[in-house]
């Protein structure tokens, strides 16, 4: 779990250090761009995400009261 953690925080900080001009320039050499490539990775990371937490509490073993 400690290595998830600081991952996690790692990237938090890189992600907090981009400037604008690093989301516009090029991604992997496409004419796709690094803002767009960013927020596809977190909508599919966020979809998988959704389907854990729905199959944990089908299985009865996500309990968490908001």
């Amino acid at each position: 779990m400690q290595n998830t953690t600081q991952l996690a925080g790692q990237l938090r900080d890189q992600l907090a250090s981009l400037e604008g001009s690093d989301l516009e320039a090029s991604y992997m050499n496409t004419d796709e761009k690094w803002a767009h490539a960013l927020a596809r990775w977190l909508l599919h990371d966020a979809y998988h995400a959704g389907q854990i937490v729905l199959l944990r509490r089908q299985q009865g073993s996500w309990n968490i009261i908001f």
